[in-house]
This record gives C-alpha cells, sequence and structure tokens, in this order.
C-alpha cells in the first residue's frame, strides 16, 4: 500500500519513463552517434557548402566535455574547430580515395570504442576478432529485418551511425597514406642537415639589441597608419569578431556538503524495512527494502529521482562509479550505496547480455537546499549592492577582500568564449555582454535555470566585429614594424662593410665564440635564421646584417670543424627528418585546407 500510494503521488516519472525508453539507443555513447533522424534545421555552419548542424556540435561538444573535463565552453570551442577540420579532410580525400578492402574494414569495425568488451567480436584472448564482428553485425541486421524484435531495430541505427563514422574514418586514413608516401626529405636537403649537425663555427659577431639599434637610428617611427596596413594584410590573425572585456564574480550554489550528507541518507533508509506514513490512509506502514521488492518498476517509479528504463543499455552509458559495479557483477546482483558525481544509487541487475544491461536503479541526485540557494543569492545581491558607482579596480579589489572568485577577461568573442569558473551560465553571461543595451560599466545578475551558479558581471570595453583599432594592437605590432624598419636602415649604412669597419663605426666590440648551425646559440639566445648564413659564409668574410628574434647580428667566419660530418648517417638523417614532417601532418593539412575553404561560422 505505501508503494501504490507513493507511485499516485509521481504519476509523471511513469509518463517520463516511457518517453525515456522510447529514446533510448542501445550502443555506444549517444554523445559520439550522429543524428539518426531528418537532419536538423538548426544549422550552426557551412564548409564549402556543407552544413554543420547545432546536433553535431552539441554531440561533439558534449563528448569532449565528458572525457576531457573542460570547461562547457571551452569543449562547444574545440567541437567546432575539430568538425571543421573533419569536414576538411573528408572533402578533400574523398576526391582523392583510392578505397579500401573488405579485411580493413571489419579489422576497424572490431577495434571500434563501441564494441570494446564485447564478448560478442572478440576471440578466446579477448582480442578484437573482425569475422566476429562481422557475424554479430550480420545478426544485428537479421534480427532487424525479422521485426520481431524492437530492441534489433534500435541496434540496427545505431549500427549506421557507427558505419558512417568508420568509413570516414578509413577514407581519412587513406588520404593521409597518399600524403605521407609523397612527403620524403630528399638526399640533398638530408645532406644539408648532415653539414649542418656535423661542422661548428668559430665566428666574431656583433650582437645589438633592437633598444640600442633604435638609439643609433633615432629618426626611425612607426606610424598608425603603418599599423593599420600591417594588421589588414593579416586578416587571418588580426581579423576577428565583436569582442568585449568583463569583470564577473561567480557565487556557486551547487549541493553543500550538508545537501549531499541528506541524499545519501535518504537512500540509506532503502537498505533495510522502513515505516512511513501512508498519505491516503494515515498509518505507519512497512515499506520492504529494495534489494526484497519483487516490483523494481514500481519501487524505482515512487522513490527515485531518476524513473526506471526497462531497456537494455550499454554499461558505457551508467554513472562511472555504477559502471564498476555493472562489470563486476551478475544478474539478480544488488549493489550497496554507490556514489558518483551528482549522486547516490543502489543499483539491482535485472538483466545482462549482449544488447546491454537492464538495471533497477534507485537514485538520489546531490542537489543544492533552498537553503544553500538562497545564502548563495544573497551574498551575490549583497555585493552587487556594495558595487554600486564604483571603479573596475575597486570591483575588483571588493571581491578579493571577500575571497570571492573573481575573474577579468579580456577581448572576449562571443563565438568561443572561455570563461573560466562559468560551469552553468555560459549562454547567459555570453549573451549579456554581446547584447547591444549593455553598457560599458554596467553590472547584472546573472543567474542558471537551476538556481545552482549565480554571477555579478561588470562589462568593461567593448568592440565591433571586424579589425581591432590601432590603439589596441599598438603595443604587439609596434615592435614588429620597428624592428624590421631598423634593420632596413642599419643594412642600408652598413652592409658591405666589414665587420672591423662596423664595429669600429657603431662603436660596439665585437665578440668571439664557437657555434654549430643546427643549434645556433649566441648568448643564451636561440636565433635558428643564423643557421643558413653560418652554412654557407666563407671563412674571413662578413655577412650582411641579420634580423633576428631579439637582436640585429653581423657575423665573420673564423674558421670551420667538420670532422663530425663523417660520422653522421645521411640516409639516417633523411628518415628521422622525413619522419618528423609526417607526425605534423595533420596539423598542417588542416591549416593548409582552411586556407582555401570557404567557411562560414554562424554560431550565436
Amino acid at each position: 500500500m505505501a508503494l501504490l500510494s507513493k507511485i499516485r503521488e509521481k504519476t509523471w516519472l511513469l509518463v517520463a519513463s516511457i518517453v525515456v525508453a522510447s529514446l533510448a539507443f542501445l550502443i555506444g555513447d549517444p554523445s559520439q552517434i550522429k543524428s539518426w533522424f531528418a537532419p536538423d534545421p538548426n544549422v550552426v555552419g557551412e564548409i564549402n557548402g556543407e552544413e554543420i548542424s547545432a546536433v553535431q556540435l552539441d554531440q561533439q561538444a558534449a563528448s569532449i566535455a565528458a572525457y576531457s573535463g573542460v570547461d562547457p565552453s571551452i569543449a562547444q570551442s574545440q567541437a567546432w574547430d575539430q568538425l571543421v577540420g573533419k569536414k576538411l579532410l573528408t572533402q578533400r580525400a574523398e576526391k582523392n580515395f583510392s578505397g579500401y578492402s573488405d579485411e580493413m574494414f571489419w579489422q576497424a569495425v572490431a577495434y571500434h570504442k563501441a564494441f570494446q568488451g564485447n564478448p560478442e567480436v572478440t576471440d578466446e584472448n579477448g582480442m578484437p576478432n573482425p569475422q566476429k564482428a562481422k557475424n554479430f553485425v550480420s545478426k544485428i541486421i537479421n534480427d532487424a529485418d525479422k521485426g520481431t524484435d524492437p530492441n534489433a531495430v534500435k541496434l540496427l541505427e545505431a549500427w549506421k551511425g557507427i558505419e558512417k563514422e568508420i568509413k570516414e574514418s578509413l577514407v581519412i586514413n587513406d588520404y593521409f597514406g597518399m600524403v605521407a608516401q609523397g612527403i620524403l626529405i630528399t638526399q640533398s636537403e638530408a645532406d644539408y642537415v648532415k653539414k649542418a649537425m656535423g661542422t661548428t663555427n668559430e665566428i666574431q659577431y656583433i650582437k645589438i639589441p633592437y633598444s640600442s639599434l633604435q638609439k643609433l637610428f633615432p629618426s626611425v617611427k612607426v606610424s598608425d597608419q603603418e599599423i593599420d596596413e600591417f594588421i589588414k594584410k593579416r586578416p587571418k590573425t588580426y581579423k576577428k569578431g565583436a569582442r568585449g572585456n568583463v569583470n564577473y564574480v561567480v557565487f556557486d550554489a551547487s549541493p553543500s556538503p550538508l545537501d549531499i550528507a541528506k541524499a545519501k541518507s535518504e537512500l540509506t533508509k532503502f537498505l533495510s524495512p522502513s515505516k512511513e506514513i501512508n498519505p491516503v490512509t494515515k498509518l505507519e506502514e512497512t515499506l520492504e527494502p529494495f534489494s526484497a521488492t519483487q516490483d523494481f518498476a514500481s519501487y524505482v517509479n515512487a522513490y527515485s529521482d531518476v524513473p526506471y528504463d526497462g531497456n537494455p543499455t550499454p554499461i558505457a552509458n551508467f554513472p562511472k562509479n555504477v559502471q564498476a559495479f555493472l562489470n563486476a557483477s551478475s544478474k539478480g546482483a544488488t549493489s550497496g550505496i554507490i556514489e558518483d558525481e551528482d549522486r547516490f544509487s543502489l543499483v539491482k541487475i535485472i538483466e545482462k547480455s549482449e544488447a546491454g544491461v537492464v538495471a533497477a536503479s534507485l537514485v538520489k541526485k546531490k542537489v543544492a537546499s533552498e537553503q544553500t540557494q538562497n545564502q548563495a543569492l544573497k551574498s551575490a545581491n549583497e555585493f552587487m549592492a556594495a558595487s554600486q558607482g564604483i571603479s573596475a579596480n575597486d570591483f575588483i579589489n571588493n571581491a578579493k577582500k571577500k575571497g570571492y572568485r573573481f575573474y577579468s577577461e579580456k577581448e572576449i568573442e562571443k563565438k568561443s568564449a572561455a570563461l573560466p569558473g562559468v560551469i552553468k551560465t555560459r549562454t547567459e553571461l555570453v549573451n549579456w555582454i554581446f547584447d547591444p543595451k549593455t553598457e560599458k560599466d554596467q553590472m547584472s545578475l546573472i543567474s542558471s535555470s537551476d538556481s545552482q551558479e549565480y554571477i555579478i558581471a561588470r562589462m568593461g570595453e567593448k568592440s565591433e566585429a571586424g579589425f581591432p583599432s590601432v590603439e589596441s594592437v599598438k603595443a604587439e605590432v609596434t615592435p614588429l614594424i620597428l624592428n624590421k624598419k631598423l634593420a632596413q636602415s642599419f643594412g642600408e649604412k652598413y652592409n658591405g662593410k666589414t665587420l672591423e669597419e662596423i664595429s669600429a663605426q657603431t662603436k660596439i666590440p665585437a665578440k668571439t665564440t664557437q657555434i654549430s648551425p643546427s643549434a645556433p646559440l649566441i648568448e643564451t639566445a636561440q636565433e635558428n635564421i643564423l643557421s643558413g648564413v653560418l652554412v654557407s659564409l666563407k671563412d674571413g668574410k662578413t655577412s650582411t646584417a641579420i634580423q633576428g628574434q631579439s637582436a640585429l647580428y653581423v657575423l665573420k667566419s673564423v674558421g670551420k670543424n667538420t670532422d663530425k660530418i663523417a660520422t653522421l648517417d645521411t640516409k639516417q638523417i633523411q628518415e628521422q627528418l622525413s619522419q618528423r614532417v609526417r607526425q605534423n601532418i595533420v596539423g598542417d593539412l588542416v591549416e593548409s585546407l582552411k586556407n582555401e575553404a570557404k567557411i562560414e561560422d554562424l554560431r550565436n
């Protein structure tokens, strides 16, 4: 009776359980499987005319966040980059695809993450077996064709998503193979590197830091027009979306230790018989323990925060610590209290098969109490009231004094805003920052939909989409232009003179050192631009002015020791260099394809 009364109170859970059951997938992590329904109309981007949907982006971001634990905003940005890269590689690879064998395909299936640990696709040693994988998939297709098992139909839909993913990967890998075969360091290139590695140069040199160089050419300046022209020639580096600066303080209203202890306590009573008042008869009744009930569906729907799901579910889809219990236990086993990040669970294994596990999970979620939420909201409101009419620095200092978590973020872009400390309110905060009505120094209280996070934000400067202002990039760009102009002025005056003449006229003494072209280190500064000069500079000759990263250099070769060259193997160097280039192939290819592609970023 106690159980029936409780069920009547929570009728909505029964309805919800039917909905959840009807949407359950039976293979793999749902966040990894592409949508198998009608194409999502919410398009967030186009890559050479091929769409990226919001569903794809959200699924990829959820997968990244789940596996890496990064902030959701960072996961969104990484997901976008990954999807763009995959689209570009797939598009290019399909144009050059040479095909793959049936054996290669089933090998990839057997090793796919969705089938890891599945005894139906592994041999007696637990190793993935391509033939068994093929038989397993054939059985799924045959069972679905018969139409007698609804679970088989769902398995088939899941398989179609996995099949598409594997075929795309094989196409891309085939393309990588073709590109890698074409990437080979030539013997002449290897000989050049061998010469650099085996040579030690004795040189005399003059090193002039750019700050000292400006004293030699005080008339050399950088104008605002030069800065503007510099950034506009480099749109991929400097052209950006709308940007904003913001200071914000995070008030966490997540479950307190007391709230968590209460959730565990609520679950503990189901370990043994307990007494409770029947809400209808008002009489005290005995509630049987969870492990003793014969009607797990009704028990779970009456007392759990998560409704009963009677469908087979992959173990990977359960919370992490519940997974450990399911992997180690057999049909009929009942767990003790299992703690995961957001919940406590009691679990009974009802069925365990190749399709997954049917488990009754009695769950109590770790939820912040009203008192916890109210305290966080009170602190947020008090801080906002105390921050009225003060400067941005005082806003930050007040947060420091109170020991609050505060953040000061600059040049935030709407589409890729990484907002440290923000877990639940990123969308709301970003929308507020880029709302045209939000003005500089304006403050706002922003809360998550579940009232577990509050933010007091204060708006800073805002910039429209396009190139940044000259003023905002002046500190970064001026040295780049100035150093080049100073090097040109020095070269115009001194190139063609000997090192001794330059030293006498600039009153900068020459120094002597030994240096290897393969690791051109001068006074602790690694200057790779010197490598080629050191290899080609003849003894007794003076180089032209060389613009390094930290200074300008003039070199004079005194002599070379080449004894080590004979000990080096050209073929070994050739293979090592080729391998190094191949290791960077993915990133280099994607960047190259991006430069050629038409990419429309339609994210909000």
